[in-house]
């Protein structure tokens, strides 16, 4: 299980709770599941943030990450029993969409998912131009074996260029686990190798600055930290252990 890691130097995902475009707000934005029991089931609010009516979907992807980040989507409908699955919902109204697992019971492995909180298409006139106005929330759901852990092992850690006449510091890490993970809730604590500089990310910076920062069991992850290190700095010595004050 890991839950302190550490990587010696080499040479070179706030939590989410709630998410809001123009017509309105969705909570929460991850959620985990188990695949039976109580946990297999959640529920999520949409509210009309709006003037007037809003039609809303559900749609669900199975989602893998890259290395990057990269996210392929696979329609999964079948996977989960929604309710409702459509919904008109007044201006200044909340709906909840409840779902549950519908998958196997004995999965192996954590899987993924992303269901996309859909306004169904409308149209308005504007200056005499017809529009579809369309807009889209995603919610993040993972849903875990019953036994089974994360096992995150740090595979590099230093300064690199961020493609923007600057430089960042990378973070590359390798799920071997059957549980995902997320460095959104963990602290990272980063010192130079040879001693002297020294950075500590907390769990909300991280989030805020990143994401969530999902690690799919079997996947490896490469994320660019908010930190700007100072120059010569060459080598980094990296430590990841659970935020407890997130």
């Amino acid at each position: 299980m890991r839950r302190l890691l550490s990587l010696i130097g080499l040479v070179i995902f706030s939590q989410f709770a709630t998410q809001s475009v123009q017509a309105m707000s969705v909570s929460p934005i991850l959620t985990d599941l188990a695949p039976v029991g109580r946990e297999s089931r959640s529920a999520i609010t949409v509210v009309n943030t709006g003037a007037t009516t809003l039609p809303v979907e559900v749609a669900v992807n199975q989602l893998d990450l890259g290395e990057n980040g990269e996210r392929t989507l696979t329609p999964r409908d079948d996977d989960f029993l929604i309710f409702p699955p459509q919904a008109m919902i007044p201006a200044g109204a909340s709906q909840v969409f409840r779902l549950q697992w519908a998958g196997e019971p004995d999965i192996e492995r954590s899987r993924s998912y992303a269901f996309m909180i859909n306004q169904i298409p409308v149209t308005s006139e504007s200056d005499g131009t017809v529009l579809e106005l369309v807009y889209s929330v995603v919610v993040y759901v993972n849903v875990g074996p019953l036994q089974g852990e994360s096992d995150l092992t740090l595979v590099r850690a230093g300064p690199v260029n961020d493609g923007q006449g600057g430089r960042k510091i990378e973070l590359v890490v390798e799920n071997r686990g059957s549980r995902h993970d997320y460095l959104s809730r963990d602290r990272i604590l980063l010192q130079a190798a040879g001693g002297g500089w020294r950075r500590e990310i907390r769990a909300s910076e991280f989030a805020s600055a990143v994401g969530i920062g999902l690690v799919q069991p079997g996947k490896t992850r490469r994320f660019l930290l908010p930190v700007e290190p100072p120059a010569g700095l060459t080598a980094v010595n990296a430590e990841v252990s659970v935020d407890e004050e997130r």
